[in-house]
């Protein structure tokens, strides 16, 4: 996203990417659009060791994908998302 950003002046960036989800009406290849995307990794605190806050979409970004997504027919769902920085944890399965 860096050079994205710095060299290229890109103003707008639109993460795709893969993911579980712990609802069961999200199935395999539909679209989860974030609205916002809170984190359980300790990294924002190296910036910010004072806050501990989700990252929030910009609602003009994420209305146009929305309807965007919906005229290309595509099943879509919004809501907020975790991300982590773990891949496997200690804890074990939670279902």
């Amino acid at each position: 996203a860096r050079e994205l950003i710095v060299d290229y002046g890109v103003k707008k960036l639109i993460r795709v990417g893969t993911a579980g989800s712990l609802n069961e009406d999200v199935h395999v290849r539909e679209l989860v659009l974030a609205q916002a995307a809170a984190t359980n990794s300790n990294i924002i605190r190296n910036d910010w060791p004072q806050y501990d806050f989700p990252q929030i979409a910009s609602f003009d970004l994420l209305d146009k994908a929305y309807h965007i997504a919906k005229d290309l027919g595509m099943t879509t769902h919004v809501g907020n998302v975790l991300s982590s920085d773990v891949f496997y944890s200690n804890y074990g399965d939670k279902n």
